[in-house]
């Protein structure tokens, strides 16, 4: 079991992670909605979030609008698990738990190739 310091700075992560996040997202629909307001609403969604590849890769990467503030604000909530699934792996190297190592190694694997590998 991870000690209460581990805990602790874990918890710190995931509550910042997820203030920055929803502040993010917040922000960015707060644009939207001050820049659209005068539209009729579409009761359809086709919203493609970009990768994490996709969105640094020059074309999109800080170009302030609403809706790359609200990408970032979704991939801040993303980058807090991995954290802190990076967090408990290096905790658990240390402590040469092996089994627990080669779990979070396998979930940290799926979390950081599905930003890099969308389809």
């Amino acid at each position: 079991m991870a000690s209460k310091t581990l805990q602790t700075w874990i918890s710190g992560v995931l509550i910042f992670g997820i203030i920055l996040a929803v502040g993010l997202v917040s922000f960015g629909y707060t644009i939207y909605l001050v820049r659209h307001a005068h539209e009729a609403y579409a009761f359809s969604i086709s919203y493609n979030f970009a990768s994490l590849k996709q969105f640094f890769d020059g074309s999109q990467a800080f170009y302030f609008s609403s809706r790359n503030l609200i990408e970032l604000g979704f991939l801040t909530l993303v980058a807090s698990q991995i954290v802190r699934i990076g967090m408990l792996l290096f905790h658990y190297l240390y402590k040469k738990d092996w089994r627990f190592s080669l779990i979070c190694s396998f979930v940290l694997l799926i979390l950081v190739s599905g930003l890099f590998f969308q389809n």
